[in-house]
């Protein structure tokens, strides 16, 4: 292969491209492929080459691969280990209901707001049966949630109002007030972890639910 960047040519970066795909996996070389895009597009607004020679190629495909879901006995017995009427069962149970029906990524649900005297404040809306939450890029999303998740949120929001620090602007509280991003996502893991899903997390991708490594996974 040529180093020189006037005697790189089209079927040079195919060749690259190609060699690529057999060695690492797609998405690594997509992000290669992106890399090169802007070296000689550079290169070319400089004046060091004569035209990029990534003008007329293709950006390698990446296939999507299905989200894991949890079986359904394994999302019965997670839901069944929250069922109890105290703070904490009351908000994992919301939390993690509200996980299954919509896919949010991690930092989506840590960052929901929540008001009882201000609804423009709040990111839940019970009445609509939707919940708000800022995505990547900073786009607002509303989303969709199913009756159960509106009756277990209801049933949070009221033992809520009863928490020391329940005038906090955030949803979702710990023991000293906000639960964060990392705090929803241990309590995932210790809920998984009690009901032998040890490897059980939230992903902090859109369109994520749960993964469970090296367990079976649903279509369902």
């Amino acid at each position: 292969m040529p180093t020189a960047a006037r005697s790189i040519h089209r079927d040079h970066v195919e060749a690259f491209t190609a060699a690529e795909l057999e060695r690492t996996a797609p998405s690594s070389t997509a992000t290669r492929y992106r890399s090169l895009q802007q070296l000689f597009g550079w290169l070319d607004e400089e004046g060091e080459i004569d035209g990029s020679p990534m003008a007329k190629t293709r950006p390698p495909n990446i296939p999507e691969k299905p989200v894991p879901v949890l079986p359904d006995d394994d999302v019965r017995r997670l839901l069944a280990d929250c069922s109890g009427k105290d703070f904490r069962d009351r908000r994992d149970l919301a939390i993690i209901r509200l996980f299954l029906d919509t896919g949010m990524r991690l930092e989506g649900m840590a960052g929901l707001r929540y008001s009882a005297s201000d609804p423009e404040a709040s990111d839940v809306d019970l009445r609509s049966r939707v919940v708000r939450i800022t995505a990547k890029g900073r786009r607002e999303l509303v989303l969709s949630i199913g009756t159960k998740s509106a009756r277990d949120i209801d049933r949070y929001i009221r033992v809520r109002a009863g928490h020391p620090r329940a005038a906090d602007a955030w949803l979702w509280l710990g023991t000293k007030g906000r639960l964060t991003a990392s705090g929803v996502y241990q309590m995932v893991k210790d809920r998984g972890a009690a009901v032998g899903l040890p490897d059980l997390h939230p992903l902090s991708r859109p369109g994520a639910r749960f993964r469970c490594c090296h367990r079976p996974v649903s279509n369902k």
